[in-house]
């Protein structure tokens, strides 16, 4: 208690206190006593009370807040590595598309082209455009098939010279024997026909040869046409007929697209 007939600030703070956490009924009589007569000293522990009581709410919200803060923590970091994962899937899933399209781009180029793709003039223009579409630019699997479509349809030159010497003569005709098939044949079929008369019945040899002029087979028949099953790949081929001298009679080639 106090000389000034008011609560000391001990008094009051304990009665506070009391109010706040329900203990009231334990505080000095004398402390109830006088805060029962004086307006000024029970409005100032009402007034502690009621701080004493947001003091401690506040501080139940800010360690409910940190429990909660603690306990997403974990969780935080799995969205952000989940969103990163994302973002990073996004990225690889464009370049993967970005590259597909150009490799869809040469393909396309390819397959549009007509004839002039199995010249040798045309195979070497292919060097030129944009380096096909730059050989950085595309993947590993398009190069190496892009390649080998190139190289499948190659043309030798010592068989492209007997071709073209054929080729002059429109009548296809030599020894007895006269070719109806086409001077070249292309075509996506891979059974190829090929056709000719053969005025005497005689024994003529046909060998067929792949675009580095490796004999692939070779039939002997007195008929006047024979067909080609055993070209399984897409390329360029050559073909020869022969007499029974073992002369040349023709030279042709395949194209099976």
């Amino acid at each position: 208690m106090n000389t000034n007939n008011h609560l000391s600030e001990e008094s009051i703070a304990i009665a506070a206190e009391a109010m706040a956490t329900n203990t009231y009924d334990k505080v000095d009589v004398n402390i109830k006593k006088h805060i029962a007569e004086c307006d000024d000293c029970a409005h100032e522990v009402q007034f502690v009370s009621e701080l004493s009581e947001n003091h401690e709410e506040q501080t139940k919200i800010i360690d409910l807040r940190r429990a909660n803060k603690s306990k997403r923590n974990p969780m935080f970091w799995v969205a952000a590595s989940i969103s990163i994962a994302v973002v990073a899937s996004t990225v690889f899933i464009w370049i993967q598309n970005d590259n597909l399209s150009k490799e869809i781009l040469l393909v396309s180029e390819l397959e549009t082209m007509d004839e002039k793709v199995f010249t040798q003039e045309t195979i070497d223009s292919l060097e030129t455009v944009q380096d096909i579409r730059t050989v950085t630019e595309i993947s590993e699997p398009i190069q190496v098939e892009t390649s080998k479509v190139l190289l499948a349809y190659q043309a030798h030159p010592d068989m492209e010279a007997l071709v073209n010497r054929f080729a002059d003569d429109s009548s296809h005709r030599g020894f007895g024997v006269e070719v109806s098939s086409p001077i070249e044949i292309k075509q996506k079929d891979k059974t190829v026909t090929l056709e000719w008369e053969n005025e005497e019945s005689s024994n003529i040899t046909l060998e067929v040869f792949d675009n580095e002029a490796n004999k692939l087979f070779e039939i002997e028949t007195t008929e006047n046409a024979y067909q080609i099953n055993q070209l399984e790949k897409s390329g360029l081929y050559y073909w020869k007929l022969l007499d029974e001298e073992f002369e040349l009679v023709f030279c042709g080639k395949i194209i099976l697209e």
